[in-house]
């Protein structure tokens, strides 16, 4: 599109078929709470009051029998490793949408070769959200997380050395599994932590943290290191690894106030 239509043609065109979905999409969007409410109520009753105090969720933490105020959820530890989680995994995510054409270009790809890096990354970031959604509900959403942040991290980490255009197109998806990961499970994360009462303003200033640092801690800083060291992307993945690896661990402390006492 970009070398048929030209990037103003192309960003218009892409505009409108966002707005197109966007609100096609919404006709098919309608709230189930009532109905979730009264399915809970109904498992409620049938459980003894003992299990109803002690009950688990998949993950194996005590439920809330109720949803948790936005000052509460601010004076709990959970919330602010789960904030700095997006600071240091989005930023690691969001770089490589920025940067892995470049990076493709700087091993000597054509343009054309070079965007096949993204779309990898943009494909697993996409599709691999249904799977990482569905087996945080097997699994626990704190494991499915730390795993694919350990993975990105890995991947960073040997992207310097990746020579080839199929090696760095799988390491780009790895990453772009771990940053659809990190947008698909954060939100029902906050869900199982915090309740639902108050989610939008919970997620909201959780999802902050993505929206005001992980932007300068990702692509700005990375462009400042490229134009410092010459453009040389080795400091660059070095400590966009270390992010994820921070990521995996600080996400496995995002728990219920509950199990955190």
């Amino acid at each position: 599109m970009l070398t048929t239509f030209g990037y103003e043609r192309m960003n218009l065109i892409i505009a409108f078929l966002t707005i197109a979905f966007g609100l096609l999409g919404a006709c098919f969007s309608f709230e189930e709470g009532a109905k979730r409410a009264e399915e809970q109520a109904i498992l409620a009753e049938d459980r003894s009051p003992a299990d109803r105090e002690d009950g688990l969720n998949h993950a194996g933490w005590k439920l809330w029998t109720r949803s948790l105020t936005v000052q509460e959820s601010l004076h709990a530890r959970g919330f602010w490793f789960l904030w700095i989680t997006w600071a240091f995994a989005g930023a690691a995510g969001v770089a490589m949408v920025t940067l892995s054409t470049a990076w493709g270009l700087s091993r000597g790809f054509g343009l054309e070769s070079a965007i096949i890096i993204l779309t990898a990354f943009n494909l697993t970031n996409g599709v691999g959200r249904l799977f990482s959604g569905y087996f945080s509900d097997i699994v626990g959403r704190n494991r499915i997380m730390s795993a694919t942040f350990l993975a990105a991290e890995i991947a960073y980490f040997v992207l310097p050395w990746a020579g080839g255009l199929v090696a760095s197109a799988f390491l780009a998806s790895v990453v772009g599994f771990a940053f659809g990961t990190l947008f698909a499970v954060s939100a029902p994360l906050v869900a199982d932590c915090f309740g639902l009462e108050h989610f939008g303003a919970i997620f909201g200033l959780a999802f902050a943290a993505y929206g005001f640092v992980a932007g300068p801690l990702g692509p700005t800083l990375a462009g400042y290191l490229l134009d410092a060291t010459g453009s040389d992307f080795f400091p660059f993945f070095l400590y966009l690894g270390i992010f994820c690896l921070l990521s995996a661990g600080f996400i496995r402390f995002v728990v219920p106030p509950a199990a955190d006492q």
